[in-house]
Formats: structure tokens, sequence, C-alpha cells
């Protein structure tokens, strides 16, 4: 292996067909830790930043290997993502309410421009 350090390699367009070797390596361990340790777990739902779980869960699969289980998903009710919406709602205004919610570009990454951007917030108090 070369003495290129991978920390200062940025795959593009023109990189991405010859890059180190180490970006294979170290993709291929990432790889297996997610196949030993992270595959078919069971998720909970985030709520008003909390972990919920409903009374049934979904299996997730890989639309390439049916085989493959990602994950064990929870089958929320409306109720739940009633409670989801209006937390995101909540939190978001809160935390960020000068931002122009008409302008995509200038939503929080901490709330996300999707539940800013939902309903009338002249609603929300």
């Amino acid at each position: 292996m070369s003495d290129f350090k991978l920390t200062y390699f940025k795959l593009t367009y023109a990189s991405m067909f010859n890059p180190p070797e180490e970006v294979h390596e170290r993709f291929e361990a990432s790889l297996a830790d997610v196949k030993a340790n992270q595959l078919g777990k069971t998720h909970a739902m985030l709520i008003n930043n909390k972990d919920m779980f409903a009374e049934s869960t979904y299996e997730n699969r890989s639309p390439i290997n049916h085989n493959w289980l990602l994950a064990r998903l929870q089958a929320g009710t409306s109720q739940q993502a009633d409670s989801a919406i209006a937390a995101a709602r909540k939190n978001c205004l809160v935390q960020y309410p000068q931002t122009d919610r008409r302008k995509p570009e200038a939503a929080s990454p901490a709330c996300g421009w999707r539940s800013c951007y939902q309903g009338n917030f002249e609603q929300v108090k």
C-alpha cells in the first residue's frame, strides 16, 4: 500500500475509476461490520426525541435480494404519525421561529424542511 493518506482523498467523477486501494479495504470492512452487527435489528420510531415502539413491526428486505433482512421497523399507528408531525412542527417552529419557510434552502437542518413546510403554520402555537 502507498503512503497516501485517505483522509485527503476526495472521490470525484474524475477519480472514481481509480481510487486508492484503502477505499476498497475500508468499504469491505464497513460492509462486513454492517452485515455482522446491524442487519436485522429492530428499530424504534423517534417521536419528540424519544424512542417509541408500536404494537407490531414489519420487515424491510433488500430490493436486490429478498433473503436479506435489513431491519424490523415499527408499524406505527395514525395516532403515532399525528404525534410525530405535531412534535416536528412544534420543535421546528420553537427552535427556528425566524426561518423563512417559503425558501427550502433557508430551513434548518435540525428540523428538516419537510417538517417545516407541511401544513398551516399559522395554527401552530
